[in-house]
């Protein structure tokens, strides 16, 4: 167990370190059954929007596949942050 944590403390370093420290970082996790994603401030490292598949669309996705509702999540998602100010 240990060297997977440190296997995924060095992917986190080589993967930020790329990421200016400024502006904003979006944040996608993507399980067997929902999609999760969060808008992070680089600089506080605070969570400014997070949202689900579960939450935001859950009746709309009924009977679809994985790639139409990562398609429709991403859709409705950008379409959230947007009415809640400017960020990109």
């Amino acid at each position: 167990m240990e060297k997977r944590a440190v296997r995924l403390s060095k992917r986190q370093l080589r993967v930020r370190g790329k990421i200016p420290k400024e502006g904003y970082r979006l944040s996608v996790f993507r399980s067997n059954r929902y999609l999760f994603a969060q808008l992070i401030d680089q600089k506080s490292g605070q969570t400014i929007l997070g949202f689900s598949d579960k939450k935001l669309l859950a009746p709309a996705l009924k009977g679809k596949t994985k790639k139409e509702k990562a398609r429709e999540f991403g859709e409705k998602g950008s379409f959230k942050k947007k009415n809640e100010g400017d960020c990109f």
